[in-house]
């Protein structure tokens, strides 16, 4: 067992950080939205499901571009106010072709910090949407 394994033993650190503070500290005041819990690398979808009534941000700088983001949630809720564009799910680092070609209709941003910045670009979206932006 290497020395951080037995620490975590030792200590009981939690596995997901996010998790341990919401459960812990229930009654702070925190902020939920825009640059918030819905931007926070650590929410899950289980936390989405477990604090429904909070105020969500489901748009731009929120959950929308949350790197844990996946196609999942986007049809688990597909009433929610999603951002497509920049700053939302053009600019997911999760974001691939198969998402892109379930919502061809969404307002996609090709551009800067849009999906032309995305790590997942590849030659065959570009030879696939040749006339986009």
């Amino acid at each position: 067992m290497s020395y951080k394994q037995n620490l975590h033993k030792k200590f009981k650190y939690p596995k997901n950080i996010l998790t341990y503070l919401l459960e812990t500290y229930p009654n702070k005041n925190w902020n939920w939205g825009q640059y918030g819990i819905s931007y926070n690398p650590n929410l899950t979808l289980e936390l989405i499901e477990k604090y429904p009534d909070k105020d969500w941000n489901w748009g731009q700088n929120g959950i929308s571009c949350n790197p844990n983001l996946t196609l999942e949630w986007i049809e688990k809720y597909p009433d929610k106010n999603w951002y497509w564009g920049q700053g939302g799910i053009s600019s997911n680092p999760n974001l691939t072709l198969e998402w892109i070609e379930k919502y061809p209709d969404k307002d996609w941003d090709w551009g800067e910090d849009g999906i032309s910045e995305n790590p997942n670009l590849t030659l065959e979206w570009i030879e696939k949407y040749p006339d986009k932006d």
